[in-house]
C-alpha cells in the first residue's frame, strides 16, 4: 500500500499555505449525520494523522467514490489519499509514496463451497464456472487486469461492488460464489456481520 498525493514531496509547515484535502475510500471509521469524520479507527488514516502532524500542516478528511478519488487527485481538488496500490496509470497522476505496509489478497468463499471447489491456480479461477466479487478501485495485479481485459468469459463472471459490505452481503445472497478481499478488511467485516 502506498500513499498517492498530488504534491511532490512530503510538505513542509512553511509549504501548507492552506488545508490538505485528504481523500479517502471505504475505510473503517465514524462520522457525524453529515458525513465528516468523527474518530478515525483505519490504520492509514492514523498514520496520516501522525505524518501530518510533525508537518504543523493543517487538513480536512474527504470521503468520496474511488473513481472521484483519482480525478480530484489529477485536477487538484484533494492533495492526498492513501491505501493506494502502485498501478502505471496511478504513477502517471501523481506522487507515489515507497509502501509504507504490506496487505495480502484472498479469496472468500462460503464456508459450506470449500469443498467442492477446486482453485489452486490462477489458471483455474480463469476456467471456474462461478461468479466472482471484487471491489472497484482495487488493484488484483497484473495476471488478473489483463484476464480482466482480455478474456471476455472470465469478464462476463466479474461483479464489481463499492465496498467489501457489499461483496460479502451477495456472497452471503448467493450473488457471487468467491470473492477477493484484503484479508484483514475481510475479518473485520464477517466479525461485524457475527
Amino acid at each position: 500500500t502506498v500513499a498517492l498525493t498530488a504534491i511532490e514531496a512530503p510538505p513542509a509547515a512553511a509549504t501548507c499555505s492552506k488545508p490538505l484535502t485528504i481523500s479517502f475510500f471505504d475505510i473503517e471509521a465514524e462520522y457525524d449525520e453529515n458525513g465528516r469524520l468523527l474518530k478515525p479507527s483505519h490504520v492509514d488514516i492514523l498514520i496520516m494523522q501522525e505524518i501530518l502532524a510533525l508537518t504543523g500542516c493543517t487538513y480536512q478528511f474527504k470521503k468520496l467514490p474511488w473513481a472521484r478519488i483519482t480525478y480530484s487527485i489529477k485536477h487538484g481538488e484533494s492533495d492526498v489519499t492513501f491505501a493506494t496500490s502502485y498501478s502505471k496509470e496511478r504513477e502517471e497522476i501523481g506522487y507515489l509514496t515507497v509502501p509504507y505496509r504490506q496487505e495480502k489478497t484472498g479469496m472468500v468463499m462460503r464456508r459450506e463451497d470449500i469443498p467442492t471447489t477446486h482453485i489452486n491456480t490462477f489458471k483455474d479461477l480463469i476456467s471456474t464456472n462461478q461468479t466472482i466479487g471484487i471491489r472497484l478501485g482495487i488493484w488484483y495485479g497484473p495476471e488478473f487486469q489483463k484476464a480482466f481485459q482480455e478474456n471476455a468469459a472470465f469478464k462476463t463472471k466479474i461483479l464489481r461492488a463499492a465496498g467489501h459490505g457489499g461483496l460479502l452481503d451477495w456472497l452471503m445472497l448467493d450473488r457471487v460464489d468467491i470473492l477477493f478481499s484484503e484479508v484483514r478488511s475481510a475479518r473485520n467485516e464477517i466479525r461485524q456481520m457475527g
